[in-house]
């Protein structure tokens, strides 16, 4: 999973087994700007100018860029100003960032219901993130309306553009019957192609303490069938 700017990925820790063998597995925390595409570099005046222009004319992705530069220099207003006005033409990065701003409240006064219309407009462009970030406010109960299944709706959608905190909480959920009906092989097929790629695998050996080889060998050939379904977001 490509590093992105400001990401805040906390994971939790894996609690004891229960009583019943099967082991509790926490939720991973979503949430951060992964839109900015600068990842630290300098920004060439003449990029941002050029950028710029094309902005004013109405190309959506420059004006991303331009937010995203902006964002890089610390003019946040102006840096806002150019999210909205991609966001408005439904560009998903845009749209996601400034989901996130009003969401933690930065650069921007903290607005949940203007973070979540921006989000949808993201999440209904096919951005994964966006569904993964949307998925984890239901999760905390952020959403008026958005319960358990709307929660593992986004984390699935986000789960086949190859969102991995979302194929991980999704597992979590299927694997426990947390808000949705157990499926502890979907579950499991999930988690297993997740974990490599959030730093989860020692999870897996706690895992499949708990499952028959019968269970094992369908969540194997079940996680084959997923990794055939899973399409990376292209933006259009």
């Amino acid at each position: 999973m490509p590093k992105p700017l400001f990401l805040l990925l906390c994971i939790a820790l894996l609690v004891p087994a229960t009583g019943q063998g099967q082991a509790v597995v926490k939720h991973l925390k979503h949430s951060g700007y992964v839109g900015v595409i600068l990842d630290g570099r300098e920004v060439d005046r003449s990029d941002l100018q050029d950028a710029k222009h094309l902005a004013k004319l109405g190309d959506r992705q420059a004006q991303f860029n331009t937010a995203a530069m902006y964002h890089a220099l610390g003019k946040f207003d102006t840096a806002v100003y150019w999210y909205r006005r991609a966001a408005l033409f439904r560009h998903p990065l845009a749209a996601y960032n400034l989901g996130l701003l009003y969401y933690e409240g930065r650069h921007v006064n903290h607005d949940m219901a203007d973070a979540v219309r921006w989000l949808e407009v993201a999440s209904k462009a096919g951005y994964p993130q966006a569904q993964t970030q949307l998925a984890y406010m239901a999760y905390r109960g952020e959403i008026p309306g958005a319960g358990r299944v709307e929660e593992a709706d986004w984390y699935r959608s986000a789960a086949l553009r190859d969102d991995a905190v979302a194929q991980y909480n999704l597992g979590v959920m299927l694997w426990q019957g947390d808000g949705i009906a157990q499926d502890p092989v979907e579950g499991f097929a999930w988690i297993s192609l997740a974990a490599p790629k959030v730093d989860r695998e020692g999870v897996l050996d706690t895992l499949v303490a708990g499952m028959s080889a019968t269970e094992r060998a369908e969540a194997d050939a079940l996680r084959a069938t997923l990794e055939d379904d899973i399409r990376p977001f292209v933006m259009r």
